[in-house]
C-alpha cells in the first residue's frame, strides 16, 4: 500500500480515493487499538485494586484473630500451678501428721518450701511471654480455607496481570506498527499532494493564459463590432437656400446648411450641432482655431441609420458674397457635431467640418431651374472625426440609462478679434 502512490501515475485519480480509504481504515484500526489498550489498562487497574483490597482486608482480620488468643494462656497457667503445688505436696502428708500437735513448726515448713515458693515467679513471667506463644497456635479449617483461597486468588490475579501485560505489549506493538503505517501513508499522501499542487499550478497558469486569450479575443471582437457598426456622421455636402425680397424679387441673403449623413447601420443618440462663418482677407490665417462664434444657437437633431439631415445654418448676406466674387477675400463656414452611439461604455463622438464657399454665379438672383451659383471645397484643417478633431468635446455625454434629464453642455465662444 505504501509503494502504490509512487508507482501509479497522477492521471489516475482513483488511486487517491483508494489511499484515502486505506488511511481511514488504518485510522479506525488505530482508534480501536487505542480503545483496547485503555480498556486493558482500566481492567488491570481494577484487578490490582481488588487484590489490594483483599490483602488489606486480610491484614485487618489478623489483629482481630490475635486478640482472642490472649485469654488462652491464662487457662494453662493454673494447670501449670497445680503440678508445681503437687510436686511439693508429696512430702506434705508426712508433715501433716506432726502439724496438728505442734503448731510451732510452721516456720520450718515455710523455710523448706521456700525453694518451691521462689519458683512461683516463673508463672509471673508467662504473661510477658504470652504474645509470642499464640503464633504456633493451630488455625481453624475456615482460616486455612480462607488463606488457601486468598493464595489462589492472588496467583490468579498475578497470572491475569501477566497476561494483560503481555496483551498490552502486543497491542502497543500493533499500535506502533499501525502508527508506522499511518506515517508511511501520510508521507505518500504528502508527495501525492505536492505533485497535485505542482500540476494544479501549471494547470492554473495554462487556464489563465487561455482565459486571457479568450478575453482578448472577445474584446477584439467587441471593438471590431463597435468600430464597424457605431454611428458615424460626416459632412457630405452643403445646401444653400436664398432669402428673397418680395417687392423687388431680389436675393437679400443666403442660408448655408451642412448636410450630415449617418454612414452606419445604427442610430445616434443625444446629437448636438453648431456652425459659424466668417470672411477672411486675403485668406484664413494658419493660426486660426475655428471658434464657435454664436451667430446661430447650438441645435439638437437626430439622424437615422444611412440617413441624412441638415445641420446648423449659417446666414451670409449677399453683399459679403459679392465681395468674395470680386476677389481679395474668402468666405469659410465651419462647425461640428457631437453624439453618442447605441453601444454601452463607449466614448462620445465628434465630427468637425470646414468648407470654403466659392461664388461662381450671380448671388443676387435665384434660378430654380439653373445651377446654384456656389461651389464648395474642403479646407485642410478642421475636418476630422474623433481623434482627428482639432477641438475637444464641448457637450456632455449621454446621461445614465433610466434617468431622463436634459443634457447640459458648455460652449466656449471666441471672436475672431481675440485670435
Amino acid at each position: 500500500m505504501n509503494s502504490e502512490p509512487h508507482n501509479k501515475k497522477l492521471s489516475v485519480p482513483a488511486d487517491l480515493g483508494i489511499q484515502r480509504d486505506e488511511v481511514q481504515r488504518i485510522g479506525q484500526r488505530s482508534e480501536m487499538v487505542k480503545i483496547s489498550a485503555v480498556l486493558a489498562v482500566l481492567i488491570t487497574a481494577l484487578f490490582i485494586g481488588d487484590a489490594e483490597g483483599q490483602s488489606q482486608r486480610r491484614r485487618d482480620r489478623e489483629p482481630q484473630q490475635s486478640q482472642p488468643t490472649t485469654p488462652q494462656p491464662a487457662q494453662p497457667a493454673p494447670q501449670q500451678s497445680q503440678p508445681t503445688t503437687s510436686q511439693p505436696a508429696q512430702p506434705a502428708p508426712q508433715q501433716s501428721q506432726p502439724t496438728s500437735p505442734q503448731q510451732t513448726q510452721p516456720a520450718p515448713q515455710q523455710t523448706q518450701p521456700s525453694a518451691p515458693q521462689q519458683a512461683l515467679p516463673a508463672p509471673q513471667q508467662n504473661p510477658a511471654l504470652a504474645p509470642a506463644e499464640p503464633l504456633p497456635l493451630q488455625k481453624t479449617d475456615a482460616e486455612r480455607a480462607d488463606e488457601a483461597r486468598e493464595r489462589q486468588e492472588k496467583a490468579d490475579l498475578n497470572r491475569r496481570l501477566t497476561q494483560l501485560s503481555a496483551d498490552l505489549a502486543g497491542y502497543s506493538a500493533y499500535l506502533y506498527s499501525a502508527a508506522l503505517t499511518v506515517a508511511a501513508a501520510t508521507i505518500c499522501l504528502f508527495f501525492a499532494t505536492a505533485v497535485l499542487a505542482i500540476y494544479g499550478f501549471f494547470q492554473s497558469r495554462a487556464w489563465k493564459i487561455a482565459t486571457t486569450a479568450a478575453i482578448d479575443h472577445l474584446n477584439l471582437s467587441r471593438e471590431a463590432l463597435i468600430s464597424a457598426n457605431h454611428a458615424f456622421l460626416f459632412c457630405k455636402d452643403v445646401h444653400a437656400v436664398a432669402s428673397m425680397k418680395s417687392a423687388t424679387d431680389t436675393v437679400q441673403e443666403w442660408t448655408f446648411y451642412p448636410v450630415w449623413e449617418n454612414g452606419s447601420a445604427t442610430p445616434q443618440r443625444l446629437l448636438f450641432m453648431a456652425s459659424s462663418w466668417s470672411v477672411f482677407t486675403p485668406d484664413i490665417p494658419e493660426s486660426f482655431d475655428f471658434p464657435y462664434l454664436g451667430e446661430t444657437p447650438v441645435q439638437r437633431a437626430m439622424v437615422g441609420p444611412h440617413a441624412t439631415a441638415w445641420g446648423a445654418e449659417s446666414v451670409i448676406p449677399v453683399t459679403k458674397l459679392l465681395e468674395v466674387k470680386k476677389g481679395g477675400c474668402k468666405i469659410y463656414i465651419w462647425g461640428w457635431v457631437e453624439y453618442d452611439d447605441v453601444f454601452a461604455g463607449t466614448q462620445r463622438h465628434r465630427t468637425e467640418y470646414c468648407m470654403e464657399v466659392r461664388v461662381i454665379g450671380n448671388p443676387e438672383t435665384q434660378d430654380s431651374q439653373g445651377p446654384i451659383p456656389f461651389a464648395y471645397s474642403r479646407y485642410p484643417k478642421h475636418n476630422g472625426h474623433n481623434e482627428e478633431c482639432m477641438k475637444p468635446l464641448t457637450t456632455a455625454a449621454m446621461p445614465t440609462p433610466g434617468i431622463k434629464r436634459r443634457a447640459t453642455f458648455e460652449l466656449r465662444r471666441r471672436s475672431i478679434g481675440t485670435q
